[in-house]
């Protein structure tokens, strides 16, 4: 009988490891990864609602408000903070995305809680920064993208 108990207790102390060790944090690990294009995208942005800041991946170049006007750059102030919690990939058929805005703040809103971490930020722009070397060595492959959104490999004129 007390081999039994022992046995019982055993599996479910088993169970209960197992089952405790299969929880993810979803803050920890971040969203699911999203794809991104194996091609050159001129269109192609981030959007990180919290921050209201835009990345063009093709260019990395930033979008960000500064009172009322949009300013650019390739370095981002460090008062904003990047999370890939709050990351959204957007197409945008213009070099000036904060022309649009109105409808991506309608669109996406980052949770009232939402804090970001300094260490996610320091990984999400050394992933910018990857992605965008990336893209450049597609447009130099001519792997480019066509208005449509679909993939185009350019043939070489003879």
């Amino acid at each position: 009988m007390q081999t039994a108990n022992t046995l019982k207790a055993a599996t479910l102390g088993l169970f209960v490891m197992v089952s405790v060790s299969c929880v993810v944090d979803p803050h920890y690990y971040g969203p699911p990864v999203q794809p991104r294009p194996a091609y050159y995208s001129p269109y192609g942005y981030y959007y990180y609602p919290s921050v209201q800041v835009y990345f063009q991946y093709s260019t990395g170049f930033y979008f960000y408000p500064s009172g009322s006007i949009w300013l650019k750059s390739r370095v981002l102030p460090t008062r904003f903070r990047l999370d890939p919690r709050d990351r959204v990939h957007l197409r945008i058929e213009s070099n000036r995305p904060y022309l649009y805005h109105h409808k991506q703040v309608k669109k996406y809103q980052s949770p009232k809680d939402h804090k970001a971490v300094p260490e996610n930020d320091r990984h999400e722009r050394n992933l910018l920064h990857k992605w965008h070397k990336e893209q450049q060595q597609y447009k130099k492959e001519k792997r480019f993208e066509t208005k449509s959104g679909k993939k185009q490999k350019n043939k070489k004129h003879r």
